[in-house]
């Protein structure tokens, strides 16, 4: 099987007589390239190899924002501050 630097490559119809071994590969981290005629159409890739940065910029700084809101408060959170704060009001 051809690989490149993206992982394996796969035509369509070899691809879908193997999509079980595949998705497994996928699991392990490996990206896998499916052609039609030669040509790259699709590529499976692990979803824990998906981030949005944008996302987890924001966690980032709504946590230091929340740092910030106890070390002016001076004082310790109780067990149901904390909740609440994680929440956001909403419910567990």
């Amino acid at each position: 099987m051809p690989r490149d630097d993206n992982g394996a490559t796969f035509g369509a119809h070899r691809a879908k007589t193997h999509l079980g071994q595949l998705l497994d590969r996928v699991k392990q981290g490996e990206t896998i390239v499916i052609t039609r005629y030669g040509e790259p159409i699709a590529k499976l890739v692990p979803v824990a190899g998906s981030i949005d940065e944008n996302r987890v910029s924001r966690a980032i700084e709504s946590l230091r924002s929340l740092r910030q809101d106890v070390a002016a408060r001076g004082k310790s959170l109780s067990a149901d501050e904390i909740l609440d704060l994680i929440g956001g009001g909403r419910p567990l």
